[in-house]
Order: C-alpha cells, then sequence, then structure tokens
C-alpha cells in the first residue's frame, strides 16, 4: 500500500518522543472509527505503553 508522504513524515517526526510513553489519557472525537463503545475503548488502551507506530496503528507494550 502506498503512503501518504505527509502521515509517513509524521509518522517518522511523532515517533522518537512517543514510543515508550504511557498513555495517561484518551479523548475520542469519532466514536464510529473505534468499533468498540467508547468506554470499553478507554479502559483497553488507558494505562498502556506505546511500544511502535505504524502506518496504520499504535502497538501497546
Amino acid at each position: 500500500m502506498t503512503e501518504l508522504p505527509e502521515i509517513e513524515r509524521y509518522r517518522l517526526v511523532l515517533s522518537p518522543h512517543i514510543t515508550g510513553r504511557e498513555i495517561t489519557g484518551v479523548e475520542v472525537n469519532r466514536a464510529k472509527s473505534i468499533n468498540v463503545p467508547v468506554p470499553e475503548f478507554i479502559a483497553q488502551v488507558q494505562g498502556e505503553r506505546i511500544s511502535e507506530i505504524d502506518r496504520k496503528s499504535c502497538c501497546f507494550i
């Protein structure tokens, strides 16, 4: 899949700053994008650490 240049640039710039950091807060602006109820999504990701970022998602430790 081809990558939009600006999205890849965001990934490259942001990765060193947020990889390994803990997710301390979650704000969902578009509930249809996550495919699970908002409270369930927040419970799943809050407190996790970001291990890496790829072009479609974040991976958690």
